[in-house]
């Protein structure tokens, strides 16, 4: 709430949108703050003054440390899934006793695809709308080419600024759509590294 109350009536800021110096609308500083909090940081919206850029800059180290405590808490996760997974494995027994069926190794090495799947879909259809949003909305009207590389360098994290939200709607829908695109991916990491560890 502090950070949205500086963001609009405090701090400067300039961009490529406008002319001058000014604080941020609402949808703005939500838009900013959706690029800091996912590391895509389009570079379209700055802090004007030093002040202001200090402050941003300690946001964004802030922005850093809570995704660092999610990535703890994303890999505490899957650590434990794969210490259960290989303790589950590790019951091989040296002497087999008569009468006792040999291990279906085909059946232990069976791997399931569906959880990969899943979120490979949720990432795609995340990407895609981006795209339909990105190509169709009045305003924005990137190309079908302009559309997919802006979804996939935002949706990466990597955010080179080429291309950005233009109007008002585009910084709402990128505020959220950024959040949800990110959190498609991190669900996409951590369900290919789990399946190629199975």
């Amino acid at each position: 709430g502090s950070v949205l109350f500086l963001f609009t009536w405090k701090l400067k800021f300039q961009s490529s949108h406008w002319e001058g110096t000014r604080p941020l609308t609402l949808p703005e500083a939500v838009y900013l703050l959706s690029q800091i909090l996912t590391t895509v940081g389009y570079g379209d919206i700055t802090p004007a003054f030093p002040r202001g850029q200090v402050w941003v800059g300690f946001n964004v180290i802030l922005a850093l440390c809570l995704y660092g405590s999610i990535i703890c808490e994303v890999i505490g996760v899957v650590g434990e899934r794969l210490a259960k997974a290989f303790a589950e494995n590790s019951g091989i027994a040296c002497a087999r006793q008569p009468n006792q069926p040999m291990r279906d190794w085909r059946a232990e090495l069976e791997v399931t695809y569906t959880p990969l799947i899943q979120s490979a879909g949720s990432f795609l259809g995340t990407a895609f709308i981006g795209v339909l949003f990105w190509h169709y909305y009045p305003g924005e009207g990137k190309t079908w080419l302009q559309a997919v590389y802006m979804s996939v360098i935002t949706l990466s994290t990597v955010g080179f600024g080429a291309f950005n939200a233009t109007t008002e709607g585009g910084k709402v829908f990128g505020a959220f759509w950024m959040l949800v695109g990110v959190a498609t991916l991190g669900a996409l990491i951590s369900t290919f590294i789990q399946t190629m560890m199975e």
